[in-house]
This record gives C-alpha cells, structure tokens and sequence, in this order.
C-alpha cells in the first residue's frame, strides 16, 4: 500500500505545493532582475539568459529521468543544482541590487543615450494633463 494512501493524502497535495512554490520562486527571481535594472534591453537579456539556463536545467532532468535513475538521485540533484545557483546568484543579489539607481549608471553597458530614455517632459506636467 502506498504511503499516502495509508495517510489518506489526496494526490493532488503534493502537487499543489510544488506549483505555488514554483510560482513564488519564479516571481522572486523576476523581481530580482527587474531589481537589477529599468532597462528594458538589459531586462530582456536577463529574463532570456534565465530562461536558457532553466531550459537547460529542465533538459538535463529530463537525461536523467529517461535512463531511470532512481528518484532519490533526481531529488538529490535538483537540490544540488539549487543550492550551487544560489551560492552563485547570492553575492549578485547582495551587491548589485539597491535602492536607487542613477539613469546615467542604469544606462552603462547597454548601447542607449540619455536622450533616448529621459522623460521629455516633467512628471507634473504629464498628471496635470491627465
């Protein structure tokens, strides 16, 4: 008899929780790069360096699963892959993410000028037309 049914656990526990735990971890990744910068060239060679690397992950997992490698050993790994990313992303999340960040530093690396990303006009103006 399976474990959970001696529980009497429904399938679907299980599940459920590693769906909202999958969306909060995908949403405090996004807010760490929309944290990084305004820009939204930068923004988008973040979000699609992520994607490849999770993509890459996801492919991997799924080598590993279709030479049937015991589930205790994807578990193992999954975890392994987590924790060595986040040794990894910690200092970049320590250091490079603040407050407040000028325009003329947000558009360092990236190939737009001030003018091209500076408001033309002031915000007042802009609700006083509204």
């Amino acid at each position: 008899m399976m474990v959970r049914q001696r529980l009497g656990m429904s399938p679907i526990l299980p599940r459920l929780t590693c769906f909202v735990t999958t969306a909060a971890w995908q949403t405090s990744v996004y807010w760490f790069m929309g944290a990084l910068t305004n820009n939204g060239r930068k923004l988008a060679n973040f979000a699609g360096f992520y994607k490849g690397i999770q993509s890459a992950g996801a492919a991997i997992m799924f080598r590993i699963d279709s030479r049937n490698a015991p589930y205790m050993n994807e578990f193992a790994s999954c975890w392994a892959l987590l924790a060595g990313s986040l040794v990894i992303a910690a200092p970049l999340i320590w250091m490079k993410i603040q407050d407040h960040v000028t325009l003329e530093e947000d558009l360092r690396f990236s190939d737009e000028t001030i003018e091209e990303v500076a408001p033309t006009v002031a915000p007042e103006v802009m609700h006083e037309k509204a």
